[in-house]
């Protein structure tokens, strides 16, 4: 996770379970997933939304 100015990047991120649903001190977050995977199918859930696809070739 990365966070400047109270935005964070989440990539990669996983959290240990002791430490989930505690919640995000950040006004804007954003996750960045592999398009149509379960990741995305997982922060689509905790309500994120899909803001742009990229293809990178």
């Amino acid at each position: 996770m990365r966070i400047a100015n109270r935005v964070a990047q989440l990539t990669g991120a996983a959290a240990l379970a002791a430490h989930r649903r505690h919640g995000v001190p950040v006004r804007t977050a954003v996750a960045t997933t592999q398009p149509g995977s379960k990741s995305q199918q997982q922060v689509q859930r905790q309500g994120f939304d899909l803001l742009f696809i990229r293809a990178v070739l």
